[in-house]
């Protein structure tokens, strides 16, 4: 994937308030709160519409 593509995920990410992150050698992204805390979407991703039937 490209660096831009990825970047612009975790811009969004961060700012929903999901993960934080840092700057410098030291720096990254990391959760905002502790995976056992729960899942980041309460119901699973899918269309809401499809054009093949199911």
């Amino acid at each position: 994937m490209p660096r831009r593509f990825c970047d612009n995920i975790l811009l969004q990410l961060r700012r929903a308030g999901l993960i934080h992150s840092q700057r410098g050698p030291d720096g990254g992204y990391w959760l905002a709160r502790p995976a056992s805390a729960g899942r980041a979407m309460t119901s699973p991703a899918r269309p809401r519409s499809s054009p093949w039937p199911t």
